[in-house]
């Protein structure tokens, strides 16, 4: 019997559907029954297992390990299964009784008399995984499925690529320079291999390259130089990209699918950066504090241009609401600014000044500034404060 669809409900006995879920949407296990509930009398039929769980130790990522539990039934009465459940759709199982030595999948909801040997067959996928798995599966017994037989699987899931070092993180970089650095590949188990990157997916301003460092005549090696180079652009943003290596080593435990080739062993390597902005503004946010409304009220701010070959001479500026940037500021009117740059630097100095605010109270606009840089086109500096009684 296989797992079904929908974990923890209880199913008409329909055989052979195979749950497949993503981890995030994977449902979890319900709690224990509380057999010393006084209102729930221990159950007369149960489950016997030699083991209940199952170490793998350490598997490589995207292959499958399974395992096989034996068990029997146990009890006054007969042993009814209704489901079987887990948590996530990275295990896959199935149920079977035992005559002599034939198996057949169990059928739910049938009584099986006390004695009934059982097998189930246990598998633990490990594609998209890292690091310490502990999955459980369970079966359900009885006639509305309150008692659990838990089994557990666990594993501890590696890359077949080790890289020195693992993460490639350049933390702060200046978006007008770019970085580079990079890693060195071995192979967990100490063979000489080939790689390629898979290009397809990789990330928008990062560039990557392989060179084997002790190759041989048939182009394998047992170190590889992983180089990435962040390049210049993707102002502001933080950058955590994906580089998938795959190997010329067979996976000879991957799942397949009727038709599929065996596929070669990958690895995912990290890439991350945190792209400064070319322009900033200090202070980042302008306050006027509280002024009178029949006074003028004066505030600047910087903007820092870290590009030295960039001149912001053509520098547009427009005030805009806070809450809807697409809208003008409220007071436009009463507002006016200038820009200028500063001596003996690429910096631009903005002055802010508003006068005769009809209606007191709070106010809250933002700067639009289109600076016209090919790494960053635009900015915003929001600004608020109040108007009091003149």
């Amino acid at each position: 019997m296989k797992i079904q669809a929908l974990p923890f409900v209880l199913l008409a006995p329909v055989l052979g559907a195979v749950l497949s879920c993503s981890e995030s949407e994977a449902p979890k296990l319900p709690p224990m029954p509380d057999r010393s509930a006084p209102e729930r009398p221990a159950p007369k039929a149960w489950l016997e297992a030699e083991r209940t769980e199952e170490d793998f130790g350490v598997l490589y990522q995207n292959t499958v390990a399974g395992t096989s539990f034996s068990m029997q039934a146990a009890g006054e009465e007969d042993l009814i299964v209704a489901q079987l459940t887990h948590e996530c759709g990275c295990t896959d199982a199935e149920l079977y009784v035992l005559d002599g030595e034939q198996r057949s999948e169990v059928e739910l909801l049938k009584p099986y008399p006390p004695g009934t040997r059982f097998e189930l067959d246990a598998q633990l996928n490990t594609k998209g995984k890292h690091g310490e798995q502990h999955q459980d599966l369970g079966i359900l017994l009885g006639e509305e499925g309150l008692d659990l037989k838990l089994f557990t699987l666990t594993a501890v899931v590696e890359p077949y690529l080790v890289a020195e070092p693992a993460v490639l993180n350049f933390e702060r970089v200046a978006a007008v320079q770019g970085v580079k650095d990079s890693t060195v590949l071995r192979a967990r188990d100490g063979s000489r291999f080939g790689v390629r990157i898979w290009r397809e997916i990789l990330c928008e301003g990062i560039e990557a390259e392989l060179t084997p460092l002790d190759a041989g005549d048939d182009g394998r090696a047992s170190e590889w130089r992983l180089d990435v180079d962040v390049l210049p652009g993707n102002s502001g943003q933080s950058l955590l990209c994906r580089l998938l290596l795959e190997t010329d080593v067979p996976n000879e435990l991957a799942k397949l699918e009727e038709g599929e080739e065996v596929p070669m062993h990958r690895s995912e390597f990290q890439v991350a950066a945190q792209i400064e902005p070319v322009m900033k503004a200090w202070p980042e946010r302008v306050n006027f504090g509280t002024f009178p409304a029949d006074k003028t009220a004066v505030e600047r701010f910087i903007i820092r241009n870290e590009d030295p070959t960039f001149d912001l001479t053509g520098l547009r500026i427009a005030l805009a609401d806070a809450e809807d940037p697409t809208q003008a500021f409220a007071w436009h009117e009463h507002a006016t600014f200038t820009a200028e740059p500063m001596e003996d630097s690429q910096d631009w100095q903005v002055r802010l000044q508003l006068e005769n605010i009809p209606e007191p109270g709070p106010f809250s606009g933002v700067v639009l500034i289109d600076v016209g840089h090919p790494f960053q086109r635009h900015m915003t500096v929001p600004f608020g404060g109040a108007v009091g009684a003149p």
